[in-house]
């Protein structure tokens, strides 16, 4: 379990690990039930940054949370948005569609989300004052469970590209087990936060269907958007309970 764990923050994460796994779909699989304690130690450090930075500015804090939050992570979801806006807002066939959600260059629907998207994150980021740690942990968490909802029960577009490995990378009961498990540790001080989780995979659903109509299914990039959309959804729920 401890390579599957060095796999996740392999996938997930650009925090340097010094060690490389192989990438084979035994490795996804076991590596996807740590994809939520990932989320949440990026969550934790994003808000640790906020909380350090706090003394010097509501808005000075949130920019160095951004910074922090695209630096551990590469942007790796964020560019899944932004490719997902580019073909969902282009309103082409389908086949046209993901051709264009291939496409490694950014179009306009691409770069108006991704500055919308970051001015509400930022937004966000700047209320969250003393409870960032909390808020953004549990969000970190939450947005990684909505992404394996979305992973483990729903159809894939096409059969070929990093989504479908995901995809086809088998978790069993232990996916169950594992989210049980997350869900207890993460509400069992505040059962109220349950609220946050409903809302994230609430917003998975809804990313899915959009998705499943568009082009039939789901990609890589629209797990990346579900990440990135799920855990804002769960911030301003949480930041509404609290």
């Amino acid at each position: 379990m401890i390579k599957a764990l060095i796999f996740a923050f392999q996938y997930l994460t650009r925090i340097p690990i010094g060690k490389n796994i192989e990438f084979t779909k035994e490795n996804m699989a076991n590596a996807k039930l740590f994809f939520p304690l990932v989320g949440g130690i990026i969550g934790f450090l994003t808000g640790l940054s906020i909380k350090l930075i706090l003394p010097f500015g509501f808005q000075i804090a949130a920019i160095s949370g951004l910074l922090v939050n695209v630096i551990l992570t590469g942007a790796f979801h964020l560019d899944g948005l932004g490719d997902m806006c580019d073909g969902f807002f282009s309103n082409l066939e389908r086949d046209r569609v993901l051709e264009i959600m291939k496409d490694p260059r950014a179009g306009n629907f691409a770069v108006i989300s991704l500055v919308l998207f970051l001015l509400a994150k930022f937004t966000f980021y700047s209320v969250l004052g003393l409870n960032s740690i909390l808020i953004l942990t549990v969000s970190g968490i939450y947005s990684r469970i909505a992404v394996l909802y979305a992973i483990e029960l729903k159809s894939n577009s096409r059969k070929d590209g990093l989504g479908d490995f995901v995809k086809q990378s088998k978790t069993g009961n232990l996916m169950i087990v594992s989210m049980i498990i997350y869900i207890f540790f993460s509400t069992i001080f505040m059962p109220k936060l349950l609220a946050a989780l409903i809302m994230a995979i609430l917003t998975s659903e809804i990313i899915s269907r959009i998705s499943c109509r568009k082009i039939g299914g789901l990609t890589g990039d629209v797990y990346g958007a579900i990440v990135e959309i799920s855990e804002l959804v769960s911030i301003i729920t949480i930041v509404v309970i609290i």
